[in-house]
């Protein structure tokens, strides 16, 4: 069988972030199988990223197409996300923060995952769950998060956050007409990635670990908990209001127990906790292990356990 050619772009995504620029390009350009285009997307950095990157690619020559684009003005996360689609030209995408890494060996698990699951990059529309790594800034404590594709669903998978879409080996068609709705704060990540595995027919999965994030370098980091809990709160209103025909009975009560939870936490309603923690017992066979502590269970538990678990598991 004569498989369909794969052109694979990888992106990152930078702002301000020259300390760890450089680590992210080699991360990407000593892949043991290079992709087919690497693309810089600036978001109108004021340190030395910029010149970090053209700087690299002057000095380290190779044999792919290599993009770097500016933004003429800071235009946040959501609009680079949608950015994407204009200056690829590949036909699988794999999107990278300027201050993580990818791990060798993505380029060619995700070639061989492609066509060994007989998926067409300009046919169909699929995405890849494959775990990740996280790491203190250190490079210490890893966290793994594991794959655990729930009801062999996609967008039920990306609902729930039970495995990770880390952004890699999906198809350029995923991208199409796809809404990042900048209005959530940084949660508006959770309903992107929300929204690309609702729009996906199909799926894949790597086993290997294909992400390397650092805790505590991105702007996430630098956001306050009660932002980033509202922000929550909003993304899961924003899912439970645009995918309310698509979800099913058990979705719609998972999305909900997600919300009242952060509705709780953020307003410090008794109302909200009892309701938080009712659909917390009615989702309770929704919970498929402990392996980050949004699951709905584990806000229950005490952190020591979770804890426990994962050095266990």
């Amino acid at each position: 069988m004569e498989f369909p050619t794969i052109k694979h772009s990888i992106v990152l995504i930078s702002y301000n972030q020259e300390e760890f620029i450089t680590r992210a390009l080699n991360s990407v350009v000593n892949q043991t199988i290079l992709p087919d285009e690497i693309i810089v997307l600036d978001d109108c950095s004021i340190d030395q990223t910029v010149e970090l990157a053209n700087k690299f690619f002057s000095q380290k020559p190779i044999e792919i197409s290599y993009s770097v684009f500016v933004n003429k003005k800071n235009i946040g996360i959501a609009a680079n996300i949608k950015k994407i689609s204009e200056v690829v030209t590949g036909n699988v995408i794999s999107i990278l923060a300027a201050d993580d890494e990818l791990p060798n060996g993505l380029v060619s698990n995700i070639k061989c995952a492609i066509e060994s699951s007989r998926l067409d990059p300009n046919k169909d529309i699929f995405v890849c769950f494959s775990p990740l790594i996280s790491l203190d800034t250190n490079g210490e404590n890893p966290v793994l998060q594991n794959v655990n594709v729930y009801n062999n669903s996609a967008f039920e998978t990306a609902l729930r956050k039970n495995s990770s879409f880390a952004k890699v080996g999906f198809s350029k068609g995923a991208l199409h007409e796809q809404d990042y709705p900048e209005n959530l704060g940084l949660w508006a990540d959770w309903a992107w990635d929300v929204g690309i595995c609702a729009k996906a027919n199909k799926y894949y999965v790597i086993r290997d670990i294909c992400y390397t994030h650092y805790r505590g370098l991105g702007v996430s980091s630098k956001e306050s908990e009660s932002k980033l809990n509202e922000s929550y709160m909003n993304a899961a209103l924003y899912i439970m209001e645009k995918y309310n025909e698509r979800m099913s009975v058990r979705d719609k009560l998972f999305i909900l127990g997600e919300y009242y939870y952060s509705k709780y936490i953020v307003n410090r309603s008794k109302f909200d906790f009892f309701k938080s923690l009712i659909f917390a017992l009615v989702n309770f066979f929704d919970f498929r292990g402990l392996v980050a502590k949004k699951n709905i269970a584990a806000r229950y538990i005490p952190d020591f356990f979770i804890f426990l678990v994962r050095k266990i598991k």
